[in-house]
């Protein structure tokens, strides 16, 4: 028993010094209770980041935890749950940390009603944390904001769709062409390096020519620089996180199709980390 405890215990300061955690502060999706909770994401051992989506150790769960960008000026306790979630594939969206009664927990209100996923949006928007303190990189907002997409970034968002094509309807499959006032710019965040990370949506109704499903996925988000890139669609931007060296990753909401969950992506908007769950 004492050996166990002592292997336990020599993991757990080993992970503490090479690995560090982060999550969000957040209301649970679909659930009466609404009090928040942290739901632990990524950690990062080095210069990797790996997604926490299958779970670790109980063990090795911090028992606080700062709010990202706060130093050690906000943070606060949480306890772990008596059990694990089962089934299994519960796990990413039943397990969580409860912070402490009486804990200070800092409020962000969600006024504008985002973040929603297969339930109602929540009272307050996510909050980054994380096991230790942690820099926050406030991106500024780009100096000329897009207000009209030009025809490259007209043609992008086509050819992000799976078809390449929208029609006016699910029926007619005659595909039409985005006009120049078809693009609404949701949110555009200039990058280190003068690249912008922007997010577009329809103003109109619009279908992708030919899919089951037949309303895009939206907004769509690229990384605009010489040519637009596409990254991934439905997400809302949460934060980013300084790493060493003056890198940073950048945190997404996302809810698609029966799964809502959180994206992570380094500086480089490769393949992102993905801590994401089912509900059916």
């Amino acid at each position: 028993m004492r050996r166990t405890f002592a292997i336990s215990l020599l993991l757990a300061v080993s992970f503490a010094a090479h690995a560090q955690l982060i999550g969000v502060l957040e209301h649970p999706q679909c659930s009466n209770d609404q009090a928040r909770i942290v739901r632990p994401l990524f950690q990062l051992t080095g210069q990797v980041w790996s997604s926490l989506a299958s779970g670790l150790a109980t063990d090795l769960y911090p028992r606080t935890w700062f709010v990202a960008g706060s130093g050690t000026q906000a943070s606060f306790g949480v306890s772990l749950p008596p059990s694990t979630p089962e089934p299994a594939w519960t796990f990413g969206r039943d397990f969580a940390l409860t912070p402490l009664e009486g804990s200070a927990l800092p409020s962000a209100p969600n006024r504008g009603g985002a973040y929603g996923g297969w339930c109602d949006a929540p009272q307050n928007k996510p909050i980054l944390v994380s096991s230790t303190p942690m820099a926050l990189t406030r991106l500024p907002a780009a100096r000329a904001p897009m207000r009209t997409p030009n025809r490259i970034v007209r043609r992008a968002f086509e050819r992000s769709l799976s078809a390449g094509k929208l029609c006016k309807n699910y029926d007619d499959p005659r595909p039409t062409r985005i006009r120049k006032a078809d693009l609404a710019v949701t949110e555009d965040i200039g990058l280190p390096g003068g690249k912008r990370l922007v997010a577009f949506s329809l103003k109109r109704h619009l279908t992708e020519c030919g899919s089951e499903i037949g309303g895009v996925e939206q907004p769509r988000w690229f990384v605009l620089g010489p040519t637009p890139r596409f990254i991934g669609a439905s997400m809302i931007y949460v934060a980013s996180v300084a790493l060493d060296q003056g890198e940073a990753a950048h945190l997404f909401w996302f809810s698609g199709y029966n799964q809502d969950g959180y994206l992570l992506f380094r500086s480089d908007f490769g393949e992102p980390q993905r801590f994401t769950w089912n509900y059916h």
